[in-house]
């Protein structure tokens, strides 16, 4: 087997993510009123979105303690379908399994979004009914995405769907789309946005066939 030189930087990520991954699992609160939680993830994010050489990320990304565990998120915050209201002009209607997640979200929606054109579901995302949407949005952290979008082909075919994805060494972040996983619904790529340094996610767009 190939023994890797770690570079200084490499092994300060790992390190630093390593550490995130063990705080994350001694603290009981999660949420983002925790000042710790705050700042291990600012801390984390911050030397992640730097410039990082390709090959770099991918032998971090292969790292075998890296690769035994999945990736760090937290907190119930819906800015992304309040921007989208907001840029578009049209009812967003936002769907969380979790109930703690989904008062936390609603409170916001209804604090930020004046005009009340948002809606606040509680239900998984696997059983809603997409009748009548143009787009349907997936959040990066959201596990069941192949199920999501064959209930969105079972229940709307001409909608547009956009998953959140990731790439290169935001991988440690969050979960990349796995399009292997969508052999059950007959539907195509016609589209991406590309993610940079400073840009943490990217997001594929899908049509049916």
């Amino acid at each position: 087997m190939k023994t890797i030189k770690w570079s200084r930087n490499q092994e300060k990520i790992i390190h630093t993510y390593l550490d995130t991954y063990k705080i994350l699992l001694e603290e009981d609160d999660l949420s983002p009123n925790n000042e710790i939680i705050n700042r291990v993830l600012t801390e984390l994010v911050s030397m992640i979105s730097k410039p990082l050489d390709q090959h770099e990320a991918e032998e971090i990304l292969n790292h075998y303690d890296i690769r035994s565990f999945a990736f760090v998120g937290t907190g119930p915050l819906p800015l992304s379908p309040l921007l989208l209201q907001r840029e578009l002009g049209a009812k967003m209607t936002c769907l969380d399994i979790d109930e703690q997640a989904h008062s936390l979200g609603r409170r916001i929606v209804q604090e930020l979004d004046k005009e009340g054109d948002s809606d606040y579901i509680l239900n998984d995302g696997a059983f809603h009914d997409y009748t009548g949407f143009d787009l349907v949005w997936i959040a990066s952290l959201v596990p069941n995405k192949e199920e999501i979008l064959e209930r969105i082909y079972q229940t709307n075919r001409d909608a547009t769907v956009a998953i959140r994805s990731v790439d290169g060494i935001h991988k440690l972040l969050y979960e990349p789309v796995d399009a292997t996983k969508f052999s059950e619904v007959a539907c195509e790529e016609v589209g991406r946005t590309i993610a940079d340094s400073f840009i943490i996610n990217s997001t594929i767009y899908y049509t049916f066939k």
